[in-house]
C-alpha cells in the first residue's frame, strides 16, 4: 500500500510540475521572450506528457478515506479558500467563471447598456 502511496505522490508531483512548466512557459511568451508558436509546441508536447501521466495516475487504486486522507483534504480546501483571491487572478477565463458560480450559485445575468 505504502508503494501504491508513493507512486500517486510521484505522479502528482510530476503533474504539477507539467503544469509549472506551461505557466512558465506562458510567463516567457507573454513577456516575449519565446515566440508564440514555441509556446504552443511546448504545451502541447507537456500536455501529452500530462495525459500519460493521468491516465498511469487513476489506473492506481486511491487511498481509501481514512480520516488522515479526509484530514488532508479539509485542510487543502480551506487552504484554496484562503488564497482564493490568489487562485482567481492567476486562473484562466473558463476557471474565473467556475470560481465565481461557485459563490455566486444563481444564474448570474449580464448587464446589457
Amino acid at each position: 500500500m505504502k508503494n501504491k502511496k508513493k507512486d500517486r505522490k510521484t505522479l502528482i508531483d510530476k503533474i504539477a510540475a507539467l503544469n509549472a512548466r506551461i505557466e512558465m512557459s506562458r510567463e516567457r511568451m507573454l513577456d516575449d521572450q519565446i515566440e508564440p508558436s514555441e509556446f504552443r509546441k511546448i504545451k502541447g508536447e507537456t500536455n501529452l506528457e500530462i495525459e500519460t501521466l493521468e491516465t498511469e495516475l487513476f489506473s492506481i487504486e486511491p487511498e481509501k478515506n481514512t480520516f488522515a486522507s479526509v484530514k488532508r483534504t479539509i485542510e487543502q480546501a480551506f487552504e484554496c479558500l484562503k488564497n482564493i483571491d490568489k487562485y482567481y487572478d492567476l486562473a484562466r477565463l473558463e476557471m474565473k467563471k467556475e470560481i465565481i458560480s461557485t459563490i455566486f450559485q444563481q444564474k448570474l445575468h449580464s448587464l446589457k447598456a
